[in-house]
């Protein structure tokens, strides 16, 4: 069980302890507040001092750029110089003026209206706490008085039947009348006096209460009060660093976009008189052609190893994996003999696989252009119409014709073909590409290794109609040749495909990926809505729709997440995927660990 702690309820005891500790408390806040007064006025009057040297400062280096300018960008970074002094004068100057203001000003007259308030609270806390104290120091004495009187009026009591007492009787009254009226009257005052101590004791309780009370909100506003003080002054020391900073970084900015060379060559450009003829070269000029020199032969050295070693790279890769791959290509810019030559049917298996061979080539080879080329053959007109797939039902797209082992193979591999394809040319220089398209232009092996295309056939049968009727009635069969089958073709019917923003672009299928998940796979995209890439993928296994504050992703039951980055074994940072339920304010953020499942 919590407990709350306050000035009204942690300072009670009988000997009023706690009464001279808070006073002493209170009264030690208020004075340190007197030291943060002086620092403020001698703060603002420091910064009114430095407004005014800076000023002055500026002013005097104003002069001098007038009388004596510098020349080109130097000169336009010197005056950038001075108006940056200058602004920062203005700033500091505001400055003083503001932490006289609102820092010192305001921060005095607070303290003081503190200071009273505080001396009449200590004041009437005193006076309550010394008349209880005195009503109890009163009734002490009384009592000892009253225990005093209360033995002699005994002792005369017991003298009045022994023999002095029987002697002299009458003065033995006398005494015992005397002593009794003086006890009587101790008595009745003392019960007077401890009627007053209680009812002075029950009135400090509860003046008390109030007036601990009090002082706890003094202390209270007194702290808050400081504090907005300290956000101000740290706020406006905080604009003033900014806005030098920003100054001098525009200056380091401006430094640095020029040299001392451009000044040297804008002067002697604008004032020179005039130049000497023939090849005279000052040592420093020459230096610095040799070494420009030098390095753009060595650019131009990296550069055409770089080309060469992409060309080596794609045709090893090329002539090692997809031997077999159609490989049609698109020539717009060649001349019409270079087509027809390439036309030809193949006469050698001879023939070099370069880079600008295969930026020409498509994994779908139903591009019905006139410059589309085709090796002539059965499975080539399957493959060929692979564009033609979502054209067919369920029971036709499990075929032989269709689930043909090869077709598989020559689509996966195409497509790995033209990204690879599509990424590496980008990146190549234009060079590299110049000299990849010459050396098609003179090789004979190459347009010998090319197959004749079904378009440009000179058949009078259309053979994509021949294979769309091959395939409907290879599935019109599918019932006859289940069990024919091979096992490799049925166990991949067993998983479906759940697909995620799914496009036929090869562009766009590089940027998804294939996840299990139990007894299916899904594709996931590689990289966020912002842009970065996902490390892992995981799916919920709680529903978390709870507005916050902490940025924790809102998702269902099954959603698919993509996390980004792992901030500790709790915690993911990431985002929900194409839930439309859940509001775009959380849809990024942190995610817990054990609301979620890890897919593989």
């Amino acid at each position: 069980m919590s407990h709350s702690y306050n000035y009204q309820l942690s300072f009670w005891d009988e000997q009023d302890t706690g009464t001279r500790i808070l006073l002493e408390h209170v009264s030690q806040g208020l004075e340190s507040c007197e030291g943060l007064v002086d620092f403020f006025e001698e703060r603002s009057k420091l910064e009114k001092d430095y407004a005014r040297r800076l000023s002055a400062i500026a002013a005097k280096f104003n002069n001098n750029i007038q009388s004596q300018p510098d020349y080109g960008k130097l000169g336009l970074s010197v005056k950038s110089l001075h108006s940056s002094q200058e602004r920062l004068s203005q700033s500091h100057s505001k400055q003083a003026v503001s932490i006289h203001r609102d820092g010192f000003s305001e921060l005095k007259l607070f303290v003081q209206d503190l200071q009273a308030r505080y001396k009449t609270i200590s004041l009437k806390t005193r006076n309550l706490c010394n008349d209880k104290i005195t009503k109890k120091q009163l009734c002490d004495v009384l009592q000892g008085k009253l225990e005093k009187a209360s033995i002699e009026l005994r002792d005369c009591q017991l003298n009045q039947d022994n023999y002095l007492g029987k002697r002299d009787s009458s003065q033995n009254d006398r005494h015992i009348q005397k002593w009794r009226s003086i006890v009587d009257e101790l008595q009745t005052k003392l019960d007077v006096l401890k009627q007053e101590y209680k009812n002075s004791s029950k009135h400090w309780l509860h003046e008390w209460s109030r007036l601990s009370l009090e002082l706890q909100e003094l202390e209270r506003s007194r702290i808050q009060f400081i504090k907005v003080k300290l956000q101000e002054f740290s706020k406006q020391c905080s604009d003033t660093a900014v806005e030098e900073q920003i100054s001098m970084d525009n200056l380091t900015q401006q430094l640095t976009k020029f040299t001392a060379d451009q000044d040297i060559s804008s002067f002697a450009y604008n004032h020179g008189t005039g130049r000497i003829r023939g090849n005279f070269v000052h040592a420093a000029s020459a230096d610095s052609q040799r070494t420009s020199s030098t390095s753009s032969k060595h650019v131009q050295n990296v550069r055409q190893l770089s080309s060469q070693l992409q060309r080596s790279r794609l045709s090893g890769y090329y002539e090692e994996q997809i031997p077999d791959v159609p490989r049609p290509e698109v020539d717009k810019q060649k001349p019409e003999s270079t087509k027809l030559d390439r036309l030809e049917p193949p006469e050698t298996a001879a023939g070099v696989y370069t880079s600008s061979e295969s930026s020409n080539e498509s994994s779908n080879p139903t591009e019905f252009t006139s410059n589309v080329r085709h090796r002539t053959s059965v499975e080539s007109m399957s493959t060929s119409i692979s564009s033609l797939a979502h054209s067919i039902d369920d029971s036709q797209r499990f075929a032989k014709s269709w689930n043909s082992q090869n077709r598989r193979k020559s689509k996966t591999r195409s497509q790995l073909l033209e990204s690879s394809q599509s990424t590496n040319l980008n990146e190549g220089s234009r060079s590299s590409s110049m000299e990849t398209t010459r050396f098609h232009a003179s090789s004979a092996p190459r347009s010998a290794q090319r197959r004749k295309s079904m378009v440009a056939s000179d058949s009078s049968s259309n053979p994509f109609k021949e294979a769309l009727e091959a395939m409907k009635r290879g599935g019109n069969d599918y019932d006859d040749v289940e069990d024919e089958r091979p096992n490799n073709s049925a166990s991949s019917q067993k998983k479906h495909l759940i697909p995620f923003q799914h496009s036929r672009t090869p562009t766009n299928e590089t940027c998804t990926k294939r996840v299990m998940d139990k007894d299916h796979y899904v594709e996931l995209p590689l990289f966020s809505s912002k842009g970065e890439e996902v490390l892992r993928y995981a799916k919920a296994l709680y529903t978390f729709i709870e507005p916050n504050e902490q940025q924790i992703v809102n998702f269902r039951i099954g959603d698919y997440l993509l996390l980004t980055e792992q901030l500790d074994q709790d915690w993911f940072i990431g985002e929900v995927l194409d839930s439309q339920n859940v509001d775009p304010e959380y849809r990024y953020g942190i995610i817990p660990r054990n609301y979620i499942e890890l897919l593989p």
